[in-house]
């Protein structure tokens, strides 16, 4: 008898580990969370609902120092969009 493959929806996959160490903490409303874990949002430019995953937020946080009260809240399709524009009105300016 073959078993059916059981999907989990995308934000209750991924965990992984906070390292304390590495994040910006500013605030005093809440506590560094232990894990990062996938999170969904709906972007607010295009309504289009996307993932922003644990991996995702660990290099937000821990790399490029991001504030932990951050989100997400515009998706990688309207992100790579509006980083053109801006670029093509840089290249124009010179």
């Amino acid at each position: 008898m073959q078993r059916k493959k059981q999907h989990k929806p995308l934000f209750e996959g991924n965990k992984l580990p906070v390292n304390r160490f590495k994040v910006v903490f500013n605030s005093t409303f809440f506590e560094i969370p232990e894990f990062y874990v996938d999170k969904p949002f709906k972007c607010k430019l295009c309504s289009k609902k996307e993932v922003w995953t644990a991996k995702q937020q660990k290099w937000w946080y821990e790399e490029v120092k991001g504030d932990l009260e951050t989100t997400a809240v515009i998706c990688r399709e309207c992100r790579d969009k509006k980083k053109a524009q801006k670029d093509l009105l840089i290249s124009n300016k010179i």
